[in-house]
């Protein structure tokens, strides 16, 4: 929910910390850092900076506990040996205290590089206390005074004059840190995103398919192609994300028309990288698909779940198989498939919610790791799960049927097999490259397969 409507709901259903609670949590907090000083040279204190009754809701407390991490992670960084440190929660809001013996004026400064990093830091309220009580202020270490959140003036000045109402300050404050989660949610999308790219074409040996070992059946493309595929594409998944944040409140089947325009972009930077190549086309629909339906959930409220967001794709998807209805003259290849043999592709996938992905790649990967298998080992066998139970179109195009269902034989054969042994694999492998063979459509639900046991993790 946007920030005015979160606020909206603090209102109304907001915890709110009554004027002599909130008095004699500042008195506690004095009395605690007093009791804190006698045993330590420096004490950091840190609270979210928070206007307003309310001081304890999901957001302030996510922001908090960040910010928590961000401290400890500096003094860690810098090597900051820590005496005694403690968080303390009540109606009034949380407080981090930690207590070294290191000198206060570096202390500050270290402080003062979170605050400044981002908007975000801004947020933070970083004492840094001598020995004797007084804090170390921005002057002391040559800063100029910490500028408000809403306009340029100097914060304390901002606060003596009540130049803000405390709701537009608590709206800001809700704003910047959803925002602030939502940058890292988007950008864990798009690292994984690629991530699943990377470790896709990297799992070796995949029969007929480009890998470290070699190209498989592929003339026009090597495993550096991929590599600076995946690389261009990074940043289009995580604008898939955006916009199924953006899409969050439309009606599902308005979502899969506006991400036409940005696949065909993404597409096209892929072809420039490539010289060309289509390395993965396939791959940036379903996983575009998968990625808005995530960013449509997280700004949702959602908590990220395989079996929702693969649901929700399949709704954003339901309109695909209508391609097939009134087909009679075959316009491209996946029409020609689905005429000749009844088969329904990557559309069919899509719009039944990647069922061979939910039910039988994931659950094998996670399968083949508890069993101790290494993430590439795992994936390439992972691989032959999905070959036995799919018809993989890239076969078909470069066979026919009953080719296909010889290969799919041969997968079961290895994965009944007594031990799961590589030398099968490059054998396989082998075999396919013979008969230009290449799994392709396999190959990109492997990607989505690896793509949601990283947002799992």
């Amino acid at each position: 929910m946007n920030a005015k409507v979160y606020l909206q709901y603090l209102k109304e259903h907001g915890k709110q910390a009554s004027l002599s609670t909130i008095l004699d949590a500042k008195e506690e907090r004095v009395r605690r850092q007093q009791e804190y000083l006698r045993q330590g040279e420096t004490l950091l204190c840190f609270t979210l900076n928070v206007p307003g009754a309310c001081k304890r809701c999901e957001l302030f407390d996510k922001g908090f506990q960040r910010g928590c991490e961000l401290i400890l992670q500096q003094l860690s960084w810098h090597r900051v040996a820590i005496k005694k440190q403690e968080i303390v929660c009540s109606e009034a809001g949380c407080e981090l205290y930690v207590l070294c013996d290191t000198d206060s004026l570096r202390i500050k400064r270290l402080m003062l590089q979170i605050e400044e990093n981002n908007d975000f830091g801004r947020l933070l309220d970083i004492d840094v206390l001598r020995n004797d009580g007084s804090k170390i202020s921005r002057s002391d270490v040559g800063m100029e005074p910490r500028r408000c959140l809403l306009c340029e003036e100097a914060a304390a000045v901002c606060g003596r004059s009540g130049a803000h109402s405390y709701e537009d300050l608590l709206l800001k404050l809700i704003d910047v840190l959803q925002e602030y989660f939502a940058d890292e949610f988007l950008d864990r999308v798009a690292s994984n995103a690629a991530r699943a790219l990377l470790y896709e074409v990297a799992a070796s040996p995949k029969p007929g398919l480009v890998d470290r070992c070699n190209s498989g059946s592929h003339r026009d493309m090597d495993f550096f192609t991929f590599i600076d595929s995946a690389a261009v594409l990074a940043p289009y998944f995580r604008g898939f994300a955006q916009q199924g944040r953006e899409l969050a409140e439309q009606p599902v089947e308005y979502v899969l028309p506006q991400l036409r325009y940005p696949g065909r972009l993404a597409e096209e930077q892929m072809k420039k990288i490539t010289h060309g190549v289509n390395c993965h086309k396939g791959i940036i629909f379903s996983l575009g698909v998968i990625c808005c339906a995530l960013g449509m959930r997280y700004e949702q409220g959602k908590p990220f779940n395989v079996h929702e967001t693969l649901r929700l794709s399949k709704e954003i998807c339901a309109a695909l198989l209508d391609d097939f209805k009134s087909v009679t003259e075959p316009h491209s290849y996946g029409e020609r498939l689905y005429i000749q043999y009844g088969i329904k592709g990557i559309r069919g996938e899509a719009a039944e919610g990647y069922p061979s992905v939910e039910n039988v790649a994931l659950p094998a990967l996670r399968n083949y790791l508890k069993q101790g298998f290494s993430l590439n080992d795992a994936g390439a066998w992972t691989l032959l799960e999905l070959l036995v139970v799919t018809e993989d179109s890239n076969i078909l195009a470069r066979s026919d049927i009953e080719t296909l269902r010889m290969v799919q034989k041969q997968a079961q054969d290895l994965l009944n097999a007594p031990e799961r042994s590589m030398d099968l694999l490059n054998d396989l492998d082998r075999r396919f490259i013979q008969q230009n063979l290449s799994p392709g459509g396999c190959a990109d639900l492997l990607a989505l397969t690896y793509f949601l046991h990283f947002m799992d993790e």
